[in-house]
């Protein structure tokens, strides 16, 4: 869950650029990890394989469905402790996880699918009420055709949609005065004087920003992976080639407060459709059987863009990074801790960053 602003709570991702250079070390510290797994009686230390595994070798042929639901509740609640704000703080959310693979006889022919969803809410001294803390839907679906002289290479289509079920809002913990801004930055409303023209929303009202299923993004990919690594410790999956993102925001807002002034400011998002180069590399992992790790970062370059920007060169690379430690304290309970960093220029020119630590009770509905 993300942390509450004692001004407002917004249901969006707040700003934190440091972690980044923590996560690009992610994916290339396990390296180290799979040459040290690899030393011991009659095994080799080379880092690179004699014989390269792919996914496909290491997976039995036919349908793989798993589907595993998650819950988790945190209550605390002070009074008068010397130091610490009155009130209660909960945290209330739950996890949908699922995934169907099928894999050919002849191991060539693969196709993978899944599926995120994950919804929080918070309630804490400051904003008396539950607000919506995150809720992330993630739906995706890869073919991938393994060369049959080599399993560990070949060509891909992917196929994902990103978005939110529910609306998106803010809530404030006073009065305060609101301004719209439009895409460009400008008030949307004006006085006979020229000025910013505010609206009043309550304390504890709430503010929309954004409607359900909103902002939407669909993403299409085309080109060739490589799996150059493939052990229990260290998986090492990299995918190179062309993307198209569309973006559908539905007349949506985004937080753009100013600090210098005294009202509040939030800004129109546009729809935009963008394409280009596109690399993704990921890594995972199992220390023992009840340690495991993920890493992911996606950038993609856009030579084509449908909106007018005055971002150029390096500020319009798209960037995502994602991490994940999770520990199984019992086959029925994990904790876990995600990170995401997520920065789409074209769509908000900021990080939106994520921070979770959960501890959940889960319930496996198929698969393993």
């Amino acid at each position: 869950m993300k942390s509450t602003d004692m001004r407002h709570v917004t249901a969006k991702n707040q700003s934190f650029e440091p972690a980044i250079m923590a996560l690009i070390a992610c994916l290339t510290l396990p390296v180290a990890l799979h040459a040290q797994a690899s030393v011991g009686p009659d095994v080799k230390t080379d880092l690179i394989p004699e014989e390269i595994k792919s996914s496909a070798d290491e997976n039995p042929p036919g349908w793989h469905p798993s589907l595993k639901l998650s819950v988790s509740l945190s209550y605390n609640h002070n009074s008068d402790v010397i130091g610490i704000q009155n009130g209660t703080n909960l945290n209330i959310g739950g996890t949908t996880n699922g995934s169907l693979t099928f894999l050919s006889d002849d191991k060539t022919h693969e196709w993978l699918n899944s599926l995120l969803w994950q919804i929080g809410y918070t309630r804490t001294p400051s904003i008396d009420r539950l607000f919506k803390s995150i809720d992330m839907f993630d739906l995706e679906s890869s073919y991938l055709y393994h060369f049959p002289d080599l399993k560990w290479l070949g060509p891909f289509v992917t196929f994902q949609l990103k978005t939110s079920l529910f609306p998106g809002y803010t809530l404030f913990a006073d009065d305060t005065q609101v301004v719209r801004l439009d895409k460009n930055g400008d008030p949307e409303q004006t006085n006979a004087a020229g000025e910013p023209q505010s609206i009043t929303v309550s304390s504890l009202e709430k503010l929309t920003l954004t409607d359900s299923f909103a902002p939407t993004t669909l993403r299409e990919s085309i080109g060739f992976f490589a799996i150059p690594v493939q052990q229990k410790i260290f998986r090492l999956d990299t995918r190179l080639g062309f993307g198209a993102w569309e973006t559908f925001v539905r007349r949506g807002y985004t937080v753009a407060d100013d600090a210098d002034t005294a009202d509040f400011e939030i800004r129109r998002l546009e729809n935009s459709v963008q394409a280009g180069p596109e690399l993704k590399l990921a890594v995972s992992g199992e220390f023992n059987e009840y340690v495991k790790y993920s890493a992911k970062s996606v950038f993609m370059y856009p030579v084509l863009i449908s909106v007018d920007t005055d971002l150029e060169g390096i500020d319009l690379l798209n960037r995502e990074f994602e991490f994940l430690l999770g520990v199984q304290l019992f086959e029925w309970a994990s904790l876990d801790y995600t990170f995401k960093a997520i920065r789409n220029p074209l769509i908000y020119d900021g990080w939106q960053i994520q921070n979770g630590l959960l501890v959940s009770i889960n319930f496996t509905l198929l698969g393993k």
